[in-house]
């Protein structure tokens, strides 16, 4: 997959994007202001229309000049000013609640009130992507990073996905690994009430980050310096984190004998990061691998449409904690 941005439009804070395209921009800017600076383009819901035909007294067909509309059908447009270019990015019908990226610039700086991180355009305005960089806190020297990112897609069929994730969003691959390394993940189709619904989203997760950022940072800290002792804890936390299902000799007890192996691996030095303080012989190492074997290893991953990894990374926590009695 290429980086797949579409006429140079992206906007990033300080650090130029690894395709080396777009604007970087020195001083904070909102929503609107990278908006401009990138380079505003128009998405808009069209009535579909089709060509008359009659039947001449001979008995063969021709065009009347006239336009018949197909009730309850439409056409997404991408239409950019600059260059006078317009795509048709896919057919829906009067359920479809287009949110263009005007709206969701406008949402943003409305419900969000953060500066930009990055700002994208990718496969010719089908999908729209903004960032804004979250508290980020320091355990044990290691500095742990978190953005909050929207991607929009126009394209039929597909949904608007709020997430948080370690990845900053400059191209369509890291849009896809910042879907695989989410923390969090909100999936609203195109239907009535979606602005809403993402907005609220957005707000929350950026309020609720915010106040926790504090709290996280010591729970991770005492997590950081908290050490296993052996190889028996391991193994208890792992066979928690992943517990057995009734069926023993069934695939997915299978997929849990991978699990619980990947997680030790990684653990005892295969890990990224392993080699730190922070993670060393520590439970903040085993949250770590458990975090790490989701995002990259783990069989069926989730995607776009899925969340299932979110709920075992916060149960992963959850254990890590109360094995060090906090």
């Amino acid at each position: 997959m290429s980086h797949e941005i579409y006429q140079n439009r992206f906007a990033g804070y300080r650090k130029p994007a690894w395709h080396r395209l777009g604007k970087v921009f020195q001083e904070p800017l909102n929503a609107i202001g990278a908006w401009e600076l990138m380079g505003p383009y128009d998405v808009s819901k069209q009535p579909l229309f089709y060509k008359n035909w009659a039947a001449n007294p001979d008995g063969f067909s021709q065009i009347v000049d006239s336009l018949v509309s197909v009730p309850g059908k439409y056409a997404v447009i991408g239409r950019f000013p600059d260059t006078g270019k317009t795509f048709n990015y896919g057919l829906v019908d009067e359920r479809y609640e287009l949110i263009t990226p005007e709206m969701l610039v406008k949402l943003w700086d409305t419900v969000v009130s953060a500066n930009i991180e990055t700002m994208g355009v990718l496969q010719d305005g089908k999908r729209f992507f903004v960032t804004t960089e979250l508290p980020g806190f320091d355990v044990r020297g290691d500095e742990h990073k978190n953005y909050l990112s929207i991607l929009s897609p126009h394209a039929t069929g597909q949904a608007l996905v709020g997430l948080i994730s370690p990845v900053r969003v400059v191209c369509a691959n890291t849009a896809q690994m910042a879907v695989e390394a989410a923390q969090q993940q909100c999936r609203v189709p195109h239907f009535k009430g979606a602005i809403n619904k993402i907005g609220g989203w957005l707000k929350e997760q950026y309020e609720s980050t915010v106040q926790r950022s504090e709290t996280l940072k010591e729970a991770m800290e005492i997590l950081a310096y908290a050490n296993v002792g052996n190889e028996a804890t391991v193994e208890k936390y792992v066979e928690n984190v992943f517990p057995m299902p009734k069926d023993e000799e069934s695939t997915a007890a299978d997929k849990v004998q991978d699990d619980r192996y990947n997680v030790t691996e990684l653990f005892n030095g295969k890990a990224r990061g392993s080699h730190t303080e922070s993670f060393r012989g520590t439970y903040f190492g085993m949250y770590q691998s458990v975090v790490e074997h989701l995002d990259y290893y783990s069989k069926g991953k989730q995607t776009v449409f899925t969340g299932a990894a979110a709920k075992v990374k916060e149960h992963a926590f959850s254990t890590a904690m109360k094995m060090v009695g906090a």
